[in-house]
């Protein structure tokens, strides 16, 4: 599916991935119909985005053409003053709420934008789909929630979950990597953990966004979930210190003691089943360095 004929809703269409997916599916020829929580300083009505203004939560979704696909992009990320209520109410009932969706309009594929912080505390060297989930927060057990309502309407509607690490590219302000960049253009210190440990946690959101495209033209039943990383990896040092590198960056890079585990991420069942192709973690790296601005 690729041209005009088919439509798509986009959930988060406000958000640094939600923005970027509703660019690449008009981009591709779809026709998008864009969920904001507010409404927007602008949207891309000359290329035929379709925009929805409302609280997922508490709103039924009423879009004005046939829906194909659902991207649920929306969702209450971590930071100060989200509590527990916050992440039940724009990540669980948010959910349910496009699965009623889903139900009154011919139950169309879900793809459900995850997160790595379902499963916890990792106490294991490279994360996959099996990873036992140890003492999630807040928010990582909001978003497994999320799963679980799609896993229980698995019968009647396909749905895919993407356990998403780091997210990268112009904009990201949330990921660890965005905030080292952050730091390395202001010459402030960085601390770095674990720094022969290797690290693959990361993808770019345009990497992300033609994957899910392609997703578009694949066939599926039931519920699945992928762990989704970069190809390759590089030590924790020589990531920061490339990023120093590339940033042309004078910020002193201090070794402190970790007080978590390292890990990578196996995206080899995404590969499989999915024809995921990761980017390696150089290229996103150095990509996402000539994106930020001094």
């Amino acid at each position: 599916m690729s041209n005009a004929q088919f439509g798509v809703l986009i959930t988060g269409a406000g958000g640094f991935v939600g923005r970027r997916l509703v660019q690449r599916f008009l981009e591709a020829g779809w026709r998008v119909v864009s969920c904001y929580r507010r409404s927007p300083e602008r949207f891309l009505a000359d290329q035929g985005e379709i925009p929805i203004v409302g609280d997922l939560a508490d709103c039924a979704l009423s879009p004005p053409i046939p829906i194909d696909f659902v991207i649920h992009a929306a969702a209450r990320s971590p930071q100060p003053g989200a509590g527990p209520e916050a992440f039940f109410r724009n990540n669980v009932i948010a959910t349910q709420r496009l699965i009623q969706f889903a139900q009154r309009h011919g139950c169309p594929p879900i793809l459900y934008l995850s997160s790595l912080s379902i499963f916890g505390k990792i106490d294991r060297d490279i994360v996959d789909e099996t990873t036992p989930r140890v003492n999630p927060d807040p928010y990582g057990s909001s978003k497994y929630m999320g799963e679980c309502l799609l896993d229980e309407h698995a019968r009647e509607m396909p749905s895919l979950a993407l356990r998403l690490p780091g997210i990268l590219g112009p904009g990201a302000r949330t990921p660890w990597l965005a905030q080292v960049v952050h730091r390395l253009r202001c010459h402030e210190p960085v601390t770095l953990f674990h720094p022969q440990a290797r690290f693959n946690n990361a993808v770019h959101v345009d990497g992300l966004a033609d994957f899910i495209l392609g997703l578009t033209n694949q066939k599926w039943t039931g519920f699945d979930a992928v762990t989704l990383g970069a190809r390759d990896s590089l030590t924790i040092r020589d990531v920061v210190t490339r990023l120093a590198e590339w940033t042309a960056s004078q910020s002193p890079i201090e070794v402190v003691p970790a007080t978590q585990t390292a890990f990578t991420i196996s995206s080899q069942r995404a590969e499989t089943l999915y024809h995921y192709a990761p980017q390696s973690i150089e290229d996103i790296l150095q990509r996402y360095a000539r994106e930020t601005k001094p």
